[in-house]
C-alpha cells in the first residue's frame, strides 16, 4: 500500500496528468481541497509539470468541442421535423472559446496556488534510446511514453536542485511505478515516491502535522461521519431512486452470467469521509465533501449451468479398404444438446464514492446535505 511508504521532510508534491484528470475543471473537489489545506499549513508546494498541464487542458478542449458538436447535431435533428427550423448562434468564434478554456484553467491553477514547472532541455538522443529499448515510462506495446518521459525529466531536473527530502508524484499511471523510473531518480540523487491518488498522498503528509493538528483533523472527520450517519436515510433514498445504475465494472464477478435486473440496493456502511474546507477568512458557507458507501446489490442473474455440447449419435466405425488393406474411419453423426441454465438472485457488495456539498460553519457543524454525484 502507498500509505505504508516512509517519506522524509522536506516534501514537494507533483501532479501528473492521470491525477489531474480526476479533478474538476475548477479544482473544487473535497479531497484535493483538503490536501491543499494541509499543504498550506505545512508549507508543502504543489507543482504541475507544464506538459501535464497541457495534456489536461487538451483533454478539456476535446470535451468542449464534443459538447459543441452534440449541440450542433441536435440542431440538425430538430430542423428535420420543424418547418421554420432552429438556428443556434455562438456569441464567439469556436477558436476564441477554446482559448478561453486554456486561459481559465491556467488562471484557476494560479488562484489555487499551484506552481507550474517549465519543461527543461532534454537529451533527445536519450529519449530515442529509451523509446527503442522500452525503458519506462516508455511501454512494451506501442509508442506510449514520450509525454510521460518529458514529465518525468521535468520533475527530476527540478527536484535535483532541492536540498534532499521526498519528491511525491501523484500519478494513477502505473508506468511511473517501475524500477526503470526509480533507478533514473536515483541517478539524479532524488528520493522519488509514487502515490496513485490525492487521498493516499494526503494520508502520507498528514503524518507531518503537529499532534494537536492531527487531533483537530480527526475530530473534523468524526463530526462529519456522525453527520452522514444522521443523514443515512437520505443518502440511501437517493441511491435507491437513482434512475440509472451501471454495473459494468462488477461484471468479472458474475463469470459468464447475464444480469437480468437489480432487484434491490442496500446501504451498509459509510466510511472515509473527507471534510469540507472553508476559504480563508470565511466563517460559514457551502463546501464540498466526499465519502464512501458500502452497497449491497441483489442481482437476478442467468448463467449456463451446463454448456450445450455436440453429442455423438453413433460410435466411431472403421470400414476395410480393399485397395490399401487398411480400415478407414467413417464420418460420425452428432446432435446438438440443449444448454442448461441457472437463474436466481445473488448478492454483491461494492464501495462507491459519493460527492456532495454541505453548509459548514466555523465550529465545524454540518447541515443541509446535497448529494451531487455518485458513480453507479
Amino acid at each position: 500500500m502507498t500509505t505504508a511508504i516512509k517519506i522524509e521532510w522536506p516534501i514537494k508534491i507533483y501532479l501528473e496528468t492521470s491525477v489531474l484528470r480526476q479533478l474538476p475543471l475548477d479544482l473544487d473537489n473535497a479531497e484535493f481541497l483538503l490536501m491543499k489545506d494541509i499543504c498550506e499549513a505545512l508549507k508543502i508546494p504543489i507543482l504541475v509539470p507544464e506538459v501535464a498541464l497541457q495534456e489536461w487542458i487538451s483533454n478539456y478542449k476535446k470535451n468542449f468541442v464534443s459538447a459543441i458538436n452534440r449541440i450542433e447535431e441536435g440542431e440538425k435533428s430538430i430542423n428535420k421535423f420543424l418547418n421554420e427550423g432552429v438556428q443556434i448562434t455562438w456569441k464567439k468564434e469556436k477558436d476564441a472559446m477554446l482559448s478561453e478554456v486554456d486561459a481559465y484553467i491556467r488562471r484557476k491553477i494560479k488562484e489555487t496556488g499551484l506552481e507550474i514547472i517549465k519543461t527543461p532541455q532534454i537529451d533527445f538522443d536519450l529519449l530515442i534510446k529509451m523509446s527503442i529499448d522500452k525503458i519506462r515510462p516508455f511501454e512494451e506495446k506501442g509508442e506510449k511514453g514520450f509525454r510521460d518521459s518529458i514529465i518525468l525529466f521535468s520533475i527530476l531536473e527540478y527536484a535535483k536542485k532541492s536540498n534532499g527530502g521526498t519528491h511525491l508524484l501523484l500519478a494513477e499511471d502505473k508506468a511511473y511505478d517501475h524500477k526503470d523510473v526509480h533507478d533514473r531518480a536515483l541517478s539524479y540523487k532524488v528520493k522519488f515516491v509514487i502515490a496513485d491518488s490525492v487521498s493516499n498522498a494526503t494520508d502520507l503528509i498528514k503524518e507531518f502535522l503537529s499532534h494537536s493538528a492531527k487531533q483537530y483533523q480527526e475530530t473534523r472527520v468524526s463530526k462529519l461521519k456522525d453527520f452522514l450517519y444522521g443523514n443515512k436515510e437520505k443518502i440511501d433514498s437517493y441511491i435507491r431512486t437513482k434512475g440509472e445504475i451501471s454495473i459494468g465494472g462488477f461484471f468479472t464477478e458474475f463469470g459468464y452470467g447475464i444480469v437480468k435486473k437489480i432487484t434491490s440496493v442496500e446501504l451498509l456502511e459509510i466510511n472515509k469521509p473527507t471534510p469540507g474546507v472553508l476559504p480563508k477568512g470565511v466563517d460559514t458557507g457551502r463546501v464540498k465533501i466526499s465519502f464512501s458507501v458500502k452497497l449491497r446489490f441483489s442481482i437476478f442473474i442467468r448463467r449456463p449451468a451446463q454448456v450445450g455440447l455436440l453429442r455423438m449419435i453413433t460410435g466411431p466405425r472403421f470400414r476395410l479398404q480393399e485397395e490399401t488393406g487398411a480400415w478407414e474411419r467413417e464420418e460420425q453423426e452428432y446432435e446438438q444438446t440443449t444448454p442448461q441454465y441457472y437463474e436466481g438472485e445473488e448478492p454483491i457488495e461494492r464501495w462507491v464514492l459519493v460527492e456532495a456539498s454541505v453548509e459548514l460553519d466555523k465550529d465545524d457543524k454540518y447541515s443541509n446535505l446535497q448529494i451531487e454525484n455518485i458513480s453507479l
